[in-house]
């Protein structure tokens, strides 16, 4: 039997283990039933004969196998290489995002810091206090616009990274990939500060000017995010590869 299944795929292997540890299972209950009903006659090799004649027998000869045991740790491996694997797979799409959210807030820093200098430039013929120019009704416009921008782009980004293509990608295909979706955000960004920011004190127009100077840096720290995903990406897959090929050759030497 061993023979044949050493030359079966590995899931047709598993299968026929699974088959073979219910039945062990199964003649388990068997037993304990007729255990506690009482009334036991016989223990034999047919199986447990209880007095009224009723025979519990066996459901497969894979009951009685020598290998029993050994199935039975391997499927306990199994299951617990599968659960590593899950949580890994699981692990993955958060912590790309955790990294994401930290490096837009150095680009909201960014932003935030040319309004502010923008606004104090031009908050005295607005008659508004320089010493408390956050209090102002175009910063307020400001902050609403960026946590509109932060949970659409969020969103925008989540979608990009679930699709876990990153790791599969050449060097410079990724280097275009990165280089495209940092435009489209950038874009997608100003394209929503047109839409939703109304101020007077500080223009869109004014503001998209300054905002020019830094685009280079947000683009880079974009491009960051998005290999920093690319590399947890192929983390994942480096040690899901190292757990699974860990249980194959776990079940090559312990079964075949």
């Amino acid at each position: 039997m061993w023979e044949y299944l050493s030359s079966r795929p590995i899931w047709e292997i598993l299968a026929t283990l699974v088959g073979m540890a219910s039945s062990v299972w199964l003649l388990g209950l068997a037993i304990v039933y007729v255990i506690r009903k009482g009334n036991i006659k016989k223990v034999g090799a047919d199986g447990v004969e209880v007095s009224d004649g009723i025979v519990a027998k066996p459901l497969t000869k894979h009951a009685e196998c020598l290998h029993s045991r050994d199935i039975v740790l391997t499927l306990r491996r199994q299951a617990d290489m599968i659960n590593r694997c899950r949580d890994i797979r699981d692990s993955v799409l958060p912590e790309q995002m955790k990294y994401a959210e930290s490096r837009y807030m150095e680009i909201k820093g960014l932003m935030q810091k040319i309004f502010l200098q923008l606004l104090e430039e031009n908050a005295v013929q607005d008659g508004i206090d320089v010493g408390n120019i956050v209090s102002s009704e175009d910063y307020h416009l400001f902050r609403l616009c960026m946590r509109s921008i932060y949970e659409d782009l969020r969103d925008y980004v989540r979608a990009c990274f679930r699709e876990n293509h990153l790791a599969s990608k050449i060097e410079d295909e990724f280097r275009i990939y990165s280089g495209l979706k940092a435009d489209e955000l950038i874009q997608k960004a100003s394209d929503m500060l047109n839409d939703l920011y109304r101020g007077t004190t500080v223009s869109r127009t004014h503001f998209h000017e300054e905002i020019k100077t830094v685009l280079p840096e947000i683009k880079k720290i974009i491009e960051d995010m998005f290999r920093h995903a690319r590399s947890v990406s192929a983390r994942s897959a480096t040690e899901i590869e190292r757990l699974m090929g860990e249980f194959d050759d776990y079940f090559r030497a312990t079964i075949m």
